[in-house]
């Protein structure tokens, strides 16, 4: 199982989410039932992605003694890694990625108390 999952989504979705959680309790016999309801709100989730482009002359092209495809895939995965990495641990200023890696994180740690 990998570290991440893809959707496929196009624009923006609205997903409920849970912002409060009830809780049970113990009562009497005939006791009355303690009121303890979920709230629930809605999360905008757009869909990004990180893009990059190379431009490159005919004659680097040409050039076989340059292995030049090598040279582009590691470009390539070095600048879309700084960028996820980035966006992962400090966020990009408009709550991409960041806002949605904390839910998760608090969710995840509320749910094992």
């Amino acid at each position: 199982m990998g570290l991440a999952s893809i959707l496929g989504i196009r624009g923006a979705r609205d997903k409920p989410e849970d912002r409060y959680r009830g809780s049970a309790s113990w009562i009497d016999e005939e006791g009355a039932y303690p009121e303890s309801d979920d709230s629930f709100g809605q999360v905008s989730i757009g869909a990004y992605k990180v893009a990059t482009m190379l431009k490159v002359s005919d004659e680097l092209l040409n050039d076989s003694v340059f292995d030049l495809e090598a040279y582009i895939s590691k470009e390539f995965g070095r600048r879309i890694g700084t960028k996820e990495e980035e966006a992962f641990f400090t966020g990009d200023g408009n709550l991409i990625l960041s806002e949605a890696v904390k839910t998760m994180a608090i969710k995840g740690s509320s749910a094992g108390a």
